[in-house]
């Protein structure tokens, strides 16, 4: 029996150590598997590092985009060469962005990931060249169907291009593993509505707008200003033959809308308004420091103050400052205000129809003054007369609710 006993034990030792030796076979296999789920510290840091590096590239990106969108949005007053350099701009910085992120080469867990981003920032920098040159090609030539067409044949396809660069962007920022605990910031080139810049934008939508823009483009720089609004205070309650009937009032006030309708900014300009005849302060005078293209400003003048009982001729004029190519533009009103004799009702209400006043100036064009109003037991504050740029010099008048340019 002890013979017995002592040739068991090494067999039930044997099997202790097969048990042992399987045990430490399975750690080892899901240590593996863990592993290779879960990086290590080292991995997980050299991961965090990368993407650190990365966040600021993407958000240069997106801000990049959003400029893109912007030009194509933008309807103001431009130059050929404020174009050439927002698209140049727009070019390079694509193009430095892809090369910042071709110099951070990822972690090898993150190599297929990066890949995905790195295909977006490469057709967004191809993409946004292409624009450029077209762009600017079409600017350079004469506008014409040719140009026109071949330019906006490329935007189109540099549009949908770009929207394959969103959604691989897309893919990125769903790919990247979890345990990065990174949350990358959305970055879109085209936008989700249609036309120029946007998903789904064609050939013809992409014509419109290169047609749009040739035309609001001057490839040389533009001065021009324009007096675009004027009311008095008080405003017409009426228009008899062209002269606009104002309730009597010891003195007028004159606010005036002016507008840069020019590609560059304007300084130093001076508005001036002055009546003829006059029974006191003839003329009342404004300076705009600063006008930015496709803008407008406000200014009140006054008080003036006119006779009553006899036709008055008030005129408003903008002044460039002294050197500036931008033209001066000026438009009159002809006004009454009624003598202390003659009576004007107000308790009944009236409607007034709008009287013209046309002035023609080195362009050619009619400027149209307009007043209307109607009162009911009270007086008018003020009415409205529209004058588009480039009207200044003889005037001519018209009779009610017609408008006759001066030759």
């Amino acid at each position: 029996m002890v013979l017995a006993s002592r040739s068991s034990r090494p067999a039930s030792g044997r099997r202790w150590l097969a048990v042992g030796v399987v045990v430490t076979i399975l750690v080892l296999l899901v240590d593996a598997s863990v592993r290779s789920r879960s990086p290590g510290p080292t991995r997980v840091l050299a991961g965090s590092a990368w993407a650190d590096k990365i966040l600021p590239l993407v958000e240069r990106s997106d801000v990049q985009g959003r400029e893109l969108a912007a030009f194509f949005s933008d309807t103001s007053p431009t130059s050929g060469a404020a174009v050439a350099l927002a698209l140049h701009d727009l070019s390079s910085g694509a193009r430095a962005t892809l090369r910042a992120d071709q110099r951070l080469p990822p972690p090898a867990d993150l190599v297929a990931v990066s890949g995905l981003l790195e295909s977006c920032l490469l057709v967004r920098s191809q993409e946004a060249a292409a624009i450029d040159a077209a762009v600017t090609g079409a600017l350079e030539a004469p506008i014409g169907v040719g140009a026109i067409t071949r330019a906006s044949r490329v935007l189109a396809s540099a549009v949908a291009r770009l929207e394959v660069a969103d959604t691989a962007y897309a893919l990125f920022a769903r790919e990247l593993p979890g345990w990065l605990q990174l949350r990358p910031p959305a970055s879109r080139w085209v936008g989700s509505a249609g036309g120029p810049g946007g998903a789904g934008a064609t050939a013809a939508t992409e014509s419109a707008f290169l047609t749009s823009l040739h035309r609001r483009v001057q490839l040389a720089a533009v001065s021009a200003v324009s007096i675009e609004a004027v009311s008095t205070t008080p405003a017409a309650v009426t228009t008899r033959n062209g002269v606009e009937i104002l309730p009597r009032d010891h003195r007028l006030g004159v606010e005036v809308v002016v507008g840069n309708t020019g590609n560059r900014g304007e300084r130093n300009l001076t508005l001036t308004a002055s009546i003829s005849p006059a029974a006191g302060t003839a003329s009342a005078r404004q300076y705009l420091a600063s006008l930015a293209p496709g803008t407008s400003d406000a200014l009140t003048l006054g008080p003036l103050y006119p006779p009553t009982g006899t036709k008055v001729t008030l005129t408003v004029t903008l002044t460039p400052a002294s050197g500036d190519p931008a033209k001066p533009r000026a438009t009159t009103i002809t006004f009454e205000m009624p003598s202390p004799s003659s009576s004007t009702s107000t308790s009944t209400s009236t409607s007034t129809s709008t009287s013209s006043t046309a002035v023609s100036g080195s362009s050619g064009s009619p400027a149209t003054t307009s007043g209307s109003s109607s009162t009911s037991g009270s007086t008018p504050t003020s009415s409205s007369t529209s004058v588009p740029a480039g009207s200044s010099g003889t005037t001519g008048t018209s009779g009610t609710g017609t408008t006759t340019p001066t030759t």
